[in-house]
């Protein structure tokens, strides 16, 4: 090509066609100019679909850390007004509570959720980039940035937030009563009932325990505590609006993301694997993410999970149907037949159908 071209400029010259040969060179010029600038371009639109493509991967990860902090969240929340309820009641009507629960409840009401706020989409932002071209881009991930530095965030890393009120712990154990194994999960919280298990405390210890309560200076202890946990509890439910909005936020902005969880099952006591392996579910076709089967059930207690791992399980509360609460408690079957289950994780709720009747 190149060749060509001088060939054509030779020509020029030796025919003395220079008004022509100039205006050759002139166009040639611009072409080269012109190729120049659409090299560019194209390099440019290729290096945005890459950031952009990059971005949206990035983003649907944020956006699934966001959902499991609402989920946290949930959890978190309805522990913060059981323990506001039981301190409530133990401040007003300390006998409320039967003699073999009251030492393991004070003991549980010690119990925080306040690390289960911090949301888990901070350490995805250092990867986003701030300097992005597109503006929508840019306010988005101020938007994201605002919500992971929070009024929650800022009130648990304040003097305040940090300086918990004193735990009962120490009065308790100066009372001779023992601690027993509370190795609390996050899904204790839900539907525990303070057992006395194998004895574990005895009646003298009951009686300190009832003692303890109507000490001023424990009482005192309580009324902090409570106030401490409703601060907290108010603190959490804009968090989690605030994390709603979010998520709603970033749906506008690409409608097409997605919760990845791509590997649903059931399993419990009332299948022959028990709770060892997950019956797979199928995924429903069209939008959100919706799960089903038919199985045969026996009377036990049943949850969902991902992958078969326990680090993404789904409990709920109700039946024949309820809301499904991550990490939660078992949802109770009484009755045995072959179900059709479904599972709508974007709605958070389930329902077991009872085909047999």
């Amino acid at each position: 090509m190149l060749k060509l071209f001088r060939r054509l400029r030779q020509r020029l010259l030796v025919q003395g066609r220079f008004r022509a040969y100039l205006l050759y060179a002139l166009g040639e010029v611009v072409l080269i100019v012109f190729g120049i600038l659409l090299a560019l371009q194209l390099s440019n639109w290729n290096a945005r679909r890459t950031h952009d493509q990059a971005f949206s991967v990035l983003l649907e990860q944020i956006y699934n850390a966001i959902w499991t902090d609402t989920e946290m969240h949930d959890l978190a929340i309805d522990a913060l007004e059981s323990q506001v309820t039981i301190l409530q009641q133990l401040l007003a009507q300390p006998d409320t509570f039967p003699e073999e629960q009251i030492s393991t409840i004070l003991y549980y009401l010690d119990l925080s959720m306040d690390d289960q706020f911090f949301t888990k989409g901070r350490d995805l932002l250092p990867f986003l980039d701030y300097q992005s071209a597109d503006p929508r881009q840019r306010d988005l991930i101020r938007e994201i940035t605002s919500y992971s530095q929070s009024n929650l965030y800022q009130y648990a890393a304040s003097e305040y937030g940090a300086r918990e009120p004193e735990l009962l712990e120490p009065a308790l154990r100066a009372a001779g009563i023992p601690e027993p194994a509370l190795l609390f999960g996050v899904t204790d919280y839900w539907g525990f009932h303070f057992p006395n298990e194998a004895g574990f405390f005895s009646a003298s210890h009951a009686e300190s325990a009832r003692q303890l309560l109507r000490e001023p200076s424990f009482r005192s202890q309580l009324q902090s505590l409570l106030s401490h946990k409703m601060n907290v509890l108010s603190i959490a439910d804009n968090a989690r609006e605030d994390a709603f909005s979010i998520l709603d936020r970033i749906k506008a902005y690409q409608p097409e993301v997605r919760l990845l969880y791509d590997d649903l099952g059931i399993l419990g006591s009332g299948l022959p694997d028990g709770y060892d392996r997950s019956v797979p579910m199928q995924r429903m076709s069209g939008p959100g993410n919706r799960w089903e089967v038919e199985l045969e059930l026996q009377v036990g207690t049943f949850k969902f999970r991902n992958r078969d791992s326990w680090n993404q399980n789904w409990g709920g509360v109700g039946f024949p149907e309820g809301r499904s609460v991550y990490l939660g408690r078992d949802i109770w079957v009484p009755t045995a037949g072959r179900y059709h289950i479904l599972l709508d994780l974007e709605k958070r709720r389930y329902q077991f159908t009872l085909l047999d009747e």
